[in-house]
């Protein structure tokens, strides 16, 4: 099993992420939509604390839209 490190993985490889350019007054808008709960994150797939090298390699695959879920509890 791969040895997994805390933290967040990115939603794509940085290679895969255009460069975004945003005015002043998107990221205001945007913050908004999230406060209001009108923005939700993509969920593409949960796996258990126990399968979390699975998870990594899921992840490592390169074809994931939305974010992989690594439940703890």
């Amino acid at each position: 099993m791969d040895p997994v490190a805390g933290g967040t993985l990115p939603a794509q490889p940085r290679h895969h992420q255009p460069p975004v350019r945003r005015q002043p007054d998107q990221s205001r808008s945007h913050a908004a939509r999230r406060s209001q709960h009108r923005l939700r994150p993509v969920i593409e797939k949960v796996f258990a604390f126990t399968e979390a090298g699975d998870a990594y390699r899921y992840f490592q695959q390169g074809d994931v839209f939305g974010k992989v879920i690594i439940d703890g509890a």
